[in-house]
């Protein structure tokens, strides 16, 4: 009878077993088990995922020269595992975890060693950092600048996981009132594990060749500092064109929204973009690029990588060189009576419609751009304005020839018909000669004053009389003709802060890399054309054909 019951329960066992035995089979060997794909997730919930960073695109002038270009910067980083001693709350958190297993074994005899252990570790370790802040001193901050950089540092992660400990332990209740012991309040905390504990955060930019060279002979022995590269955006050429090119800044705010649904093109909390109104913000889509992305699992095998796609170059037909000329000589005091007053200038290429030149006075260092911001929107002179394009001004004699043209086509003169100019004042409420005003002469003194030379005199006289003929809806058709009258599209582009004009060409980015070749922005108007607002038209199908 016995003998029998041992057997019935060894075949009882190797059933089970065997049903076991077939159970894990099926888990892990059939790729069609339902288990199979939860410990895939749970493998790659468990993973790490790694970014790759992206490089934004240059800006270039017609003839290549780069206007914009990112470079490599060299940051000396800590790690939070050492800054963490820096902060009171980490110190009396480790204290108060060592104090608790001293209190829960007090007879042991290690225990009240390992408290003084920890008590002399959160010594060393301040010590440590203090040394490091006293090296950090040679590359011209001062004591208070690192404390509060690590300070900076070490409230940004306490206060997440403090969010994270309330969320998990109390998430209905007030975290002060459901847990009223501070005490224990620090030590959820301090129980809290996040990958943001164990990354690297800038200290300071190391911004020679010799400090990069001396941070790695100070920090040679220090585990938990490095030095780390990071792009930066220069302008080689500082000033000069600066409204134009327009400079980046930290992605906050409503710039945060033009890519809030694309999780490799949202802008982390570090990154920048462009900044109205200058090509950096209206070409951000195209210059923005995209980061890549690598996925580990828990067994530290890669199970998907992303490449980053680097951000396309623009090319303008501004030729720096020429634009570089014009502001230096119109910032001349010797040359330019008014070179401390605002002023606009633009050459235009007339056979192809391409802007040569777009001058806008006084300018800015764009390298020193987002550091200046407040000073430079407080000045009344306004130099973040781009007067060229961003800001309506009287026509002056730039309107004369457009008259010319409305007068000839109506039929109110003839080409040789003349205007006289004397040298005399002009009746009150017209304009005088410009001529007589400087001078006490007048233009009919020089020449016959029919057209072609009233163009070439600019004379104030002919043309005021000119525009007196037309009838004035004839004259406002025409000059409407011309473009006046019209919102330019370009204009908008680069003044209004909303997203609208730059996420027009989101569609066409991929269209873009594909062709893997800079677009010139501003489009060449047909030789010949004279319409201003085609010319602008064209501008706009340069941002987003």
């Amino acid at each position: 009878m016995y003998d029998k019951r041992i057997k019935i329960f060894v075949i009882l066992s190797a059933v089970l077993l065997l049903v076991c035995l077939l159970r894990l089979i099926q888990m892990q060997l059939l790729p069609d088990s339902s288990l199979q794909y939860e410990i895939e997730e749970l493998k790659r919930q468990r993973g790490l995922s790694r970014r790759l960073k992206t490089i934004r695109g240059e800006i270039l002038d017609r003839n290549g020269t780069v206007l914009a270009a990112d470079e490599p910067q060299f940051q000396l980083c800590i790690n939070y595992k050492l800054s963490c001693f820096f902060d009171e709350r980490v110190r009396q958190a480790k204290l108060l975890k060592a104090a608790k297993k001293h209190k829960a074994n007090p007879s042991g005899p290690a225990a009240e060693q390992k408290l003084l252990d920890v008590r002399k570790e959160l010594e060393a370790k301040l010590e440590d950092l203090r040394h490091i802040i006293e090296k950090c001193t040679y590359f011209g901050l001062k004591h208070a600048d690192i404390e509060e950089r690590i300070t900076e540092i070490n409230n940004k992660i306490w206060n997440l996981r403090r969010y994270l400990a309330w969320k998990r332990n109390y998430p209905n209740k007030d975290f002060a009132q459901a847990q009223p012991d501070p005490n224990e309040r620090l030590l959820l905390t301090a129980k809290i594990d996040i990958a943001e504990m164990y990354k690297s955060y800038p200290l300071l930019e190391l911004k020679t060749d010799d400090d990069i060279f001396a941070a790695q002979v100070e920090f040679l022995d220090v585990n938990d500092v490095r030095i780390l590269p990071k792009a930066k955006r220069f302008y080689p050429f500082g000033s000069v064109a600066a409204q134009t090119i327009g400079w980046v800044g930290p992605a906050k705010g409503h710039y945060k929204e033009l890519f809030a649904d694309d999780r490799l093109s949202s802008y982390l909390d570090d990154e920048v973009c462009g900044k109205r109104p200058g090509v950096e913000y209206v070409c951000e889509t195209i210059l923005r690029g995209k980061r890549g992305q690598e996925d580990w699992d828990i067994d530290r095998v890669l199970k998907n990588r992303t490449e980053p796609q680097f951000g396309k170059d623009v090319q303008l037909t501004l030729d720096i060189e020429l634009q570089k000329k014009i502001e230096d000589y119109l910032a001349d005091c010797r040359f330019n009576a008014n070179c401390n007053a605002p002023t606009a200038v633009v050459v235009i290429e007339v056979e192809t419609g391409d802007i040569l030149a777009l001058v806008s006075l006084p300018v800015f260092d764009l390298n020193r751009a987002r550091y200046d911001y407040d000073d430079l929107a407080d000045d009344p002179n306004e130099p973040l304005r781009n007067r060229a394009i961003n800001k309506q001004y009287p026509p002056g004699s730039v309107i004369k020839p457009l008259i010319l043209i409305a007068a000839l086509e109506s039929g109110k003169i003839t080409p040789y018909e003349t205007i006289p100019c004397p040298a005399q004042k002009a009746p009150r409420e017209w304009p005088s000669c410009w001529l007589y005003n400087k001078y006490k002469t007048g233009h009919s003194d020089r020449w016959e004053n029919y057209a072609h030379n009233a163009i070439k005199g600019s004379c104030n006289i002919y043309f005021s009389r000119l525009a007196d003929r037309i009838t004035p809806s004839i004259l406002q058709q025409w000059l409407f003709n011309f473009g006046y009258g019209h919102i330019s599209p370009l204009t908008p582009a680069l003044r209004t802060s909303s997203n609208e004009n730059r996420a027009s060409s989101i569609e066409h980015r991929d269209l873009r890399q594909a062709q893997g070749k800079s677009q010139p922005v501003f489009q060449r108007a047909k030789a010949g054309d004279l319409s201003r607002y085609r010319v602008f038209k064209q501008a706009k199908e340069g941002f987003t054909a």
